[in-house]
């Protein structure tokens, strides 16, 4: 007796756990003999990822992205980390990084400045976000490609040299939606009613 394809195809099916760099974590299911690249193109693609600009890793040992995912020996219970590509020779290097501010995708301001590879992202929130510029800790967001890093525990934990890899001259982009609290914002629209036209 036959299986059918849908049967033979469920039977091979297997799953691997990854962890987006903004630190969301996915269940991938595949099927058949796929490279760790093959791998990573198929969860680049989910995630809206440019697949030759990051790499994988298991802790802190990046894998051999020509090695077949199933003879690798790592369980459904594994997690895989997509990481930026980072050339060790770039290690160390300065980076000039500039942060872009926008309000609903439309950019109107930017700042710049030369910055250690070792600074973290949260260096990037205190260095170049103007000082007139409000904003609270927990609710202030970075973007950088296409991953979004919110509130200073999270950014204080990224160095620029092992988000950014070997490109020299980053472009984060700071929405303005994130610049100011909820509470902030609440209060500005009830002075703004108040401010306006008496019933008479």
């Amino acid at each position: 007796h036959k299986l059918g394809l849908s049967q033979v195809v469920m039977s091979n099916k297997k799953i691997l756990i990854v962890r987006h760099p903004s630190g969301i974590k996915k269940t991938i299911e595949y099927v058949g003999s796929l490279t760790f690249e093959d791998f990573l193109q198929t969860v680049s693609k989910q995630f809206g990822l440019d697949s030759d600009k990051f790499e994988l890793k298991v802790g802190p040992e990046r894998l051999n992205m020509g090695e077949i995912v199933e003879s690798s020996g790592l369980s459904d219970t594994t997690v895989l980390e997509i990481t930026p590509k980072i050339d060790a020779d770039a290690v160390g290097q300065e980076f000039f990084v500039k942060l872009y501010f926008a309000d609903e995708g439309d950019q109107f301001d930017c700042t710049s400045s030369v910055m250690k590879a070792t600074d973290s992202l949260w260096d990037v929130v205190k260095n170049l976000v103007p000082s007139h510029m409000s904003y609270v800790d927990e609710y202030i967001s970075l973007q950088y490609l296409e991953i979004k890093f919110r509130g200073k525990q999270r950014m204080s934990q990224i160095k620029l040299e092992e988000l950014c890899g070997t490109e020299g001259r980053p472009k984060f982009t700071c929405d303005r939606g994130y610049l100011l609290p909820p509470y902030t914002r609440h209060v500005e629209n009830h002075d703004v009613k108040l401010s306006g036209p008496q019933k008479t």
